[in-house]
């Protein structure tokens, strides 16, 4: 199944995969070039703004855009500052990608991003608004959950998902990824660099069946062959870590719990309309107005019998999943 049926967002087409915000503090910034809108962005100071593509667009037009803001700080002489606060975010459009191959991408993004981290500039290490799955390692605990059925999948949505350098929470409100993770810059060079090493990410994990296999596939490469095949010309991004081939096996260890163990088969499975009605259960269930009973024999919270016969969830497979999902958060996981 692919991401638009699990989530409602603003259709966009595939073709169009490529969203960018840049965050800048500096002197003299310019009015928004063709393709861009300036908003303004209460976390920067001085003078400061906030460049936004005005809709998602294809990677030919995306590399248009950098260069045409390129040179609107050109020639307003731009002057960029040297601060920690400001940062550029890509997102890639994956509302048409199968899930298995979403999980793919996510995959190879964290097996990788030390070093990819590392790339994007001393300040976006361990920062708190592109924090790594060795930061808070809440995103892992929340991908094993989500992998291990496709109603578990809202847990993504998270606000403790948001400010990581992978941003999975924001496929419910863009049907997109967010990489947060590169440093504020002028030089789009840079950051046009940065958005083709993640659309490599994304070609890579439409061709490989699901984590479970990508993972297997990757533990038995020689690492310098697969960085080369996976990042091609821009293989340096990773070989420039000192200590890439020791990261990348520590991503590889930190996700592979959720790579075997995924329910992938279910996730490959269309769904019928009767399960794709259960996609907001877990929004409307409202414990303060549905209640929840406590068993006492099994120790676990449990659904009211009211709320299961609404959702017409007769199957006990499904009952169990949200009953999985409301006891997790109830020990406030």
């Amino acid at each position: 199944m692919i991401l638009s049926k699990l989530v409602r967002v603003k259709s966009v087409e595939d073709k169009n995969e490529v969203g960018i915000e840049v965050e800048v503090e500096g002197d003299n910034l310019p009015e928004a070039p063709v393709g861009w809108r300036r908003i303004e962005d209460g976390s920067l100071r001085g003078e400061s703004a906030e460049y936004i593509f005005k809709r998602p667009v294809n990677r030919r037009l995306a590399t248009t855009y950098l260069t045409r803001l390129s040179n609107a700080y050109i020639e307003n002489g731009t002057q960029v500052l040297d601060s920690a606060r400001q940062s550029v975010h890509v997102h890639l459009n994956v509302q048409e990608m199968e899930m298995n191959k979403v999980f793919n991408l996510i995959t190879l993004f964290l097996i990788f991003e030390e070093s990819l981290v590392k790339w994007c500039g001393e300040y976006r290490e361990g920062n708190l608004f592109c924090l790594r799955s060795s930061d808070a390692e809440d995103l892992i605990a929340s991908l094993e959950m989500a992998s291990e059925s496709v109603l578990q999948f809202p847990i993504l949505q998270r606000d403790s998902n948001r400010y990581a350098a992978i941003n999975v929470s924001s496929m419910f409100l863009h049907g997109s990824l967010e990489f947060r993770s590169m440093r504020g810059t002028d030089d789009f060079d840079l950051i046009k660099k940065w958005m083709n090493v993640l659309l490599k990410l994304k070609d890579f994990a439409n061709k490989i069946l699901d984590p479970s296999i990508l993972v297997s596939m990757i533990s038995a490469e020689n690492p310098h062959e697969l960085v080369a095949k996976i990042f091609k010309e821009d293989a340096d991004i990773i070989t420039a870590d000192d200590e890439w081939i020791e990261h990348m096996y520590t991503g590889l260890r930190r996700i592979q719990v959720m790579a075997y163990l995924g329910n992938w088969e279910e996730y490959a499975v269309e769904l019928q309309d009767d399960i794709i009605g259960r996609r907001n259960i877990y929004e409307d269930f409202n414990p303060d107005v549905d209640g929840r009973i406590y068993d006492e024999e099994e120790n676990v919270w449990v659904l009211p019998e009211e709320f299961i016969e609404h959702y017409g969830l007769e199957d006990e497979y499904y009952v169990t999943s949200v009953n999985n999902y409301i006891n997790r958060n109830m020990r406030g996981m």
